[in-house]
């Protein structure tokens, strides 16, 4: 499935990112969700406010890869999972993007410079 320019291959666990202008349905822009099942016609995704079964265009047009994202994406966010942070050597890295990314994690340990 190509996903926003973004060949995606869907299967149960996959993190998906939403892209949409509108929030519709309880879905809304930026939400991070997971793919619990598919078939040949929908795909089941969770989140944390519940299941939503959507077809493979709408989830083909209005989801990215939730596999990695940017700084700005993780803003208000809380990251329960494992958080590795690449490019730090980069001339726009400063260390207000390193505290932003730091206190998004749930366990520092869980975090790889």
């Amino acid at each position: 499935m190509d996903g926003l320019g973004q060949r995606l291959y869907i299967y149960a666990g996959v993190p998906l990112i939403v892209c949409v202008q509108v929030s519709k349905d309880g879905i809304y822009h930026s939400m991070l969700m997971e793919v619990v099942t598919y078939d040949h016609e929908t795909i089941t995704l969770r989140a944390e406010s519940g299941d939503h079964v959507l077809s493979h265009d709408w989830v083909s047009e209005h989801t990215r890869s939730g596999h990695c994202y940017t700084i700005a994406s993780c803003q208000s966010r809380t990251i329960s999972t494992d958080l590795a942070i690449y490019d730090t050597n980069c001339s726009h890295f400063s260390r207000g993007h390193l505290y932003t990314l730091i206190s998004r994690s749930s366990k520092f340990e869980n975090t790889l410079l």
